[in-house]
């Protein structure tokens, strides 16, 4: 009787990865029946962000040696977050992505024979009043936070990424870290708020959308509203606090209070008496 041919060694490589894949996600969802689609990727992308750091490892340069000998280096497969070449600004990306999965996509008008959406017309005023809240060293640092975040989901797509994120506790803090920076930015509210709409307003043709209250209001619930509950609580201010440096939570408490003071004014019909001159909105 013949031997059966010797296993090649990738094959037992590749057990051995999932089997460690296996363990961890038998760790990760012990005691659960049935978990969610985002659950499964979020666990996947934590696990993947563990196994990063050993491409460096004595293992790993004995996998590059194999490979320049001619042999496939071992490891698992690492899905590359690459993005359209076109694209340098992923702090809007990620601004306006929130806004995608939050605001109803409605047509409200037609321009060269192709439909014209809101709020998807609204993302050059997004990118223009994003530039003018930060100075230029800060939005740098915040677009590379924003491109680090798309590196290691492994994706930029609208319907991916936000189901990901909120089953990730450290995805979560990431990426409210950058929206809490932005939120931060509107203390002086009144005079953001007009400067807001002002700039939304040098970006959109008046007769696609009219940019008013109603439209910052909208705007700025979809972007914000995961943490009015947290200010309303003495556990989400300790943990804003805690996440985000000292005085965070009070200083956020302050702005969803002249948020909801103008809020209800504008329900009133009584926001014109909160409206700046004009001039002194437009001043930078």
């Amino acid at each position: 009787m013949t031997d059966s041919p010797p296993r090649p060694p990738s094959m037992d490589r590749a057990g051995d990865v999932l089997d460690a894949v296996a363990a961890a996600l038998r760790r990760a969802f012990a005691g659960k029946e049935q978990i969610t689609r985002g659950e499964l990727e979020a666990a996947l992308l934590e696990l993947r962000g563990t196994w990063r750091p050993t491409r460096s490892t004595p293992s790993a340069s004995a996998d590059n040696t194999r490979q320049a000998a001619g042999h496939e280096a071992a490891g698992p497969a690492r899905i590359d977050y690459v993005p359209d070449v076109r694209r340098k600004d992923f702090l809007t990306r990620l601004v306006f992505s929130r806004i995608l999965s939050r605001v109803p996509v409605r047509q409200v008008g037609i321009v060269a024979g192709a439909g014209v959406f809101y709020p998807r017309l609204l993302a050059p005023g997004i990118q223009a009043n994003l530039r003018a809240l930060f100075q230029p060293r800060e939005l740098f640092l915040l677009n590379q936070h924003a491109r680090k975040i798309f590196a290691d989901l492994g994706t930029d797509h609208d319907d991916t990424i936000w189901p990901v994120i909120s089953a990730s506790r450290s995805m979560t803090v990431r990426v409210d870290r950058i929206f809490i920076r932005i939120l931060l930015a509107f203390k002086n509210f009144n005079v953001r708020k007009w400067e807001f709409i002002r700039i939304l307003t040098t970006q959109v043709e008046p007769r696609l959308c009219q940019i008013d209250e109603d439209v910052f209001f909208e705007l700025f619930d979809a972007l914000f509203h995961d943490y009015r509950a947290m200010v309303a609580s003495t556990d989400g201010l300790a943990r804003l606090d805690s996440y985000y440096g000292q005085t965070c939570g009070e200083e956020l408490r302050a702005v969803f209070a002249t948020y909801h003071r103008q809020r209800q004014a504008l329900v009133l019909g009584d926001y014109g008496r909160c409206r700046p001159e004009p001039v002194a909105a437009a001043k930078r």
